[in-house]
């Protein structure tokens, strides 16, 4: 759920009002309807993420990162600030099991918070279009455990490290922790997205790339790659 609306807050001593966004997800991440091994999957973090990412996109706010951290305060037991640019614009936390409990919650829940006036003035009107893609493109994808301190930008930036050629995306598609996987840890799956605009790329070219990737990642990530 979200909701828009008008905010008032001190600032130095004098009254100041501006628009916030909030938003909250917990629960099922389909509805009950929905047909496939997933129907019961839980939302998470990254959900979160990918909510405040398509807003960001549409909105035309480019550059979007999260920094965690220290020490989460007030209602959480795990916070960041979100950014546009190097600018914070807005906060996104997981609420505590204990608080969410007290509300009959009993899924975990997140929540984030916007600054729209901030945010907005990050936006570009500018938009960009290129050509449907002429050749089909590859997928390969990697399951790791690795440590849950992990973040998503440092898995991208792992992977832009390893300077693959020709790969267009890298889409996070799940997260697991539990049986099998040692506590402090998490299991990641993530595809890659490979394709070259010059013709359709052999399994030996998008498979050496893609081995320099894996190779990236256990070196930075301390990962360990999963069958």
């Amino acid at each position: 759920m979200f909701e828009i609306g008008r905010v008032f807050r001190d600032d130095d001593g004098s009254p100041a009002e501006g628009w916030r966004l909030g938003i909250a997800l917990t629960g099922r991440r389909f509805l009950p309807f929905h047909e496939g091994e997933n129907r019961d999957a839980i939302n998470e973090f990254a959900d979160l993420k990918g909510i405040i990412e398509e807003f960001a996109d549409q909105f035309g706010m480019r550059g979007v990162g999260y920094e965690r951290d220290a020490k989460p305060g007030g209602f959480f037991v795990e916070s960041g600030s979100v950014r546009v640019g190097n600018k914070p614009v807005g906060t996104l936390g997981q609420l505590s099991p204990q608080l969410a409990r007290r509300h009959d919650l009993k899924h975990p829940v997140y929540l984030a918070e916007f600054d729209l006036d901030l945010a907005l003035q990050r936006r570009t009107t500018r938009r960009s279009f290129k050509a449907l893609p002429a050749f089909p493109g590859t997928r390969r994808d990697i399951a790791m455990i690795v440590p849950e301190s992990t973040t998503h930008d440092a898995v991208l930036a792992s992977a832009r490290k390893a300077k693959p050629k020709h790969l267009e995306s890298v889409e996070l598609f799940d997260v697991y922790r539990g049986e099998g996987v040692d506590d402090g840890s998490k299991s990641v799956a993530y595809a890659f997205h490979y394709r070259s605009p010059e013709g359709t790329l052999k399994d030996k070219q998008v498979d050496a790339v893609h081995e320099k990737v894996i190779e990236q990642m256990r070196n930075d990530l301390n990962a360990t790659i999963r069958g």
